[in-house]
């Protein structure tokens, strides 16, 4: 039994997400885990000091309570033949710190959310709550671009530097993976011998393998989007910022495909 964190903020983005996990996730047996954190400093002080201290928690959670019930309400109806196991959650912690208690507590296999990139920010690809849950929470993360419409996933594309030092449990992890959905995966070797591709193919036979030298990694890896038919790319994040490794002064201001990020330490 898989357990998946659905985090939303009730945006059309988010709940994009939320309906693509469904779908990738049909034919395994999951618990669905959909969480808000909710922003109490929106909540006007004066308020929340004439409520009695027991009120407080239930009109801060009141709205976001009514809003997943009727989002269960309605994914039920949408995905009616499907049978959906859905728990809810509301914290009011930092956003990230809210995730990582529910990773721990609830055991989650994936976290899955959605993209949308701010033009002219530092997180030109993500925006910055997406940024942080990369960097900060050490847990399986499938992230959905604003707009992308599911489509079967079959094509994975899995680049690997000179940075990537893979643990054995990690690339376990990853072979499993691609194995349980049957993917066939393209491993893009850039800039770097790394002595454990050959290690990678042959635990994944059913795989293409390119090196591409003398190129930045974030063209390099631009480009091979562009010219190849892929429906999902796997990332590593490990000590170094994954954003200023992968992404810095790349061409392109958003994501074209869903990225699911494997963490190593």
């Amino acid at each position: 039994m898989k357990n998946i964190l659905l985090l939303t903020d009730f945006s059309d983005n988010s709940l994009n997400a939320i309906r693509y996990a469904l779908r990738f996730f049909k034919s395994d047996s999951c618990n669905f885990y959909l969480m808000n954190v909710c922003k109490v400093k929106s909540f006007i002080s004066d308020d929340l000091m004439l409520s009695s201290q027991n009120s407080i928690y239930e009109s801060i959670i009141a709205e976001p309570k009514d809003k997943l019930s009727q989002l269960i309400k309605e994914l039920r109806e949408e995905f009616n033949n499907v049978e959906l196991n859905f728990e809810t959650i509301i914290d009011f912690d930092l956003f990230t710190d809210a995730i990582n208690q529910a990773v721990n507590t609830k055991d989650i296999d994936f976290v899955v959310m959605g993209s949308n990139g701010i033009t002219g920010a530092s997180e030109i690809i993500f925006g910055s709550n997406t940024a942080n849950v990369i960097r900060k929470v050490k847990c399986k993360t499938l992230i959905i671009p604003e707009g992308y419409r599911f489509k079967n996933v079959k094509e994975l594309l899995f680049p690997i530097t000179s940075d990537d030092d893979l643990t054995e449990s990690t690339l376990e992890d990853i072979v499993t993976f691609i194995n349980s959905y049957k993917l066939h995966t393209h491993v893009l070797q850039l800039n770097s011998q790394n002595n454990q591709a050959e290690t990678i193919l042959y635990k994944l036979p059913d795989s293409n393998f390119k090196t591409i030298d003398d190129v930045p990694v974030e063209y390099a890896i631009s480009s091979y989007l562009q010219t190849n038919t892929i429906d999902l790319t796997l990332f590593l994040e490990h000590s170094k910022p994954f954003l200023e490794r992968i992404f810095k002064a790349s061409p392109a201001k958003n994501i074209a495909s869903p990225l699911l990020i494997f963490h190593t330490n």
